[in-house]
Order: C-alpha cells, then structure tokens, then sequence
C-alpha cells in the first residue's frame, strides 16, 4: 500500500509571515485559534486566526497604526483598491479601518501572485489572516 501525503515541513510559521507581510507585531500573549496550511498543487492557501486579550489588542492596534501601510484617511465602508496603498521600496499594501476593527491587504506579483488578507475584529479581538497562492 502506498500513501501520498501533502505536508508543509519545512515552511516559515505562520506568524512570521504575516508579521513580515503587513509590518505588525503579533503579540505574544496571542491565542491561537486556527493555523492551517492547504496545499493544492502548485497553489496553496494559509489561514491563521488568533484570539487577543484587551492588552494585547490594544498593541496589536498601535503595531499597526505604525506600519508603513496604514492609511488613516480612507473611509470605514469603502472597497479596498489601489489608490489607497501605502509603502516603502516598490512594496505597497494598505491597512485601513473597517466597520468592524481594521483591513489588511496585500499582493505580490501580476499573473501568478500571492495574496494577504487580514480581519481585525476589535470587539471580538479575533484576527484572521489569509495568505493564498495560484
């Protein structure tokens, strides 16, 4: 009997990578909810969700109010688009207010690109990131 597997040895965990991606500091008193890894051929798909206690969100808030993405002036309801993004060296993403906390959102490359996506929920103080190759 033989059995294929797919794995993610080896691979950068996922709190570095999106501390690295969107220019934030996880906490370290962060829970982890979620940390799972999809592969599908050449793509793949990342999803790591944390849960914050009260101070630990309340630094999490300030990390990303210091990152080179934050842009405060964009509305709570409007669509994340390009003209909003923010960046150093060629690098653009954009964090951004939401109706519920705060946005993330990032792409690197045109035809075979990764995506970056996070969701602060400021009153849950759950943080869901999403990091999805094709």
């Amino acid at each position: 009997m033989c059995m294929i597997t797919a794995c993610d040895w080896g691979r950068t965990p996922s709190k570095e990578r999106f501390e690295k991606n969107a220019h934030i500091i996880i906490p370290a008193k962060a829970k982890i909810l979620r940390d799972e890894y999809q592969d599908m051929g050449s793509d793949y798909a990342i999803y790591y969700s944390i849960k914050l206690p009260q101070s630990a969100l309340d630094a999490f808030v300030i990390s990303i109010k210091r990152s080179d993405y934050y842009n405060d002036t964009v509305s709570r309801q409007r669509a994340t688009d390009y003209t909003m993004f923010k960046g150093k060296n060629g690098d653009k993403a954009v964090w951004r207010k939401s109706s519920q906390g705060y946005k993330f959102y990032k792409r690197n490359g045109e035809i075979n690109f990764t995506e970056y996506n996070i969701d602060l929920d400021t009153t849950s103080g759950v943080v869901s990131f999403k990091e999805a190759a094709n």
